[in-house]
């Protein structure tokens, strides 16, 4: 196969992932009539996408001030090195919290790297002090996300 055909190839997978970035529910013929590649092709490229790890599973994007969250925030969280606490137990200790939709272990001046979703300011201001200052945490900066662009 030339590098050319391989390129081609990619190109096509790359616009086939563009097309379930935008909308995860479009089905095989969607996605064939919305880029102009054949249906067969489509399927079987989102069948080897999956197979090899790159399409690692389909979620859905929430509306969590519909669910009365109607606070969101990024939180750095640094550790330090010479606490008990270990970056990787600590991270699934937080990822078990309901406040906690996502958890990040960073390099830089931080360790750690969540985004919580609260009711309230007063829930957010709660949970870092129950879940965070008590555990013996170094440094914690938050930062409320104020509008958020999909």
């Amino acid at each position: 196969m030339t590098a050319e055909k391989l390129q081609k190839l990619q190109d096509k997978d790359v616009t086939i992932l563009d097309a379930l970035q935008g909308n995860a529910r479009l089905g095989v013929k969607q996605i064939a009539r919305k880029t102009g590649i054949p249906i067969t092709t489509v399927f079987n490229r989102i069948k080897n996408l999956e197979k090899s790890g790159v399409i690692k599973g389909y979620t859905a994007i929430i509306d969590r001030k519909k669910l009365g969250k109607e606070i969101e925030a990024f939180i750095l969280i640094n550790i330090a090195y010479t606490s008990k606490l270990h970056q990787d137990d600590f991270s699934a200790e937080l990822m078990a919290l309901p406040e906690v939709d996502e958890c990040y272990i960073i390099s830089g001046a931080t360790n750690v790297l969540i985004k919580v979703s609260t009711r309230d300011i007063d829930t957010l201001n709660e949970f870092i002090i129950q879940n965070l200052k008590k555990r013996g945490v170094e440094n914690i900066s938050t930062y409320i996300i104020i509008k958020k662009q999909l």
